[in-house]
């Protein structure tokens, strides 16, 4: 079961194979990193994650890993991420 939140409140998250996306919902399976308005979310991860082809990327993940070093690397971003907001409005998950 997805979650779904207000309006004007969006979720971030990364799948296993690094992809961050920021959307309404957040998807089963999905790793949540944080939920706020969608603009102040951009603007935490953007500056903070790689940009390639197909969007936004956990820096840290890389398709030679398993699953468990892949869900830690995206934990360890997050964390790094929460040291780094200045967002009052965004929460980190």
């Amino acid at each position: 079961m997805s979650l779904t939140v207000k309006p004007d409140t969006c979720y971030a998250f990364a799948w296993a194979n690094g992809r961050i996306q920021i959307g309404r919902r957040l998807p089963d399976n999905a790793m949540p990193l944080a939920k706020g308005p969608r603009q102040a979310l951009f603007q935490l991860i953007t500056p903070r994650a790689v940009m390639d082809s197909t969007g936004l990327r956990v820096p840290t993940v890389d398709s030679t890993m398993d699953h468990l070093e892949v869900v830690e690397a995206i934990a360890s971003w997050g964390e790094r991420l929460a040291r780094h907001n200045d967002h009052p409005e965004i929460t980190l998950i």
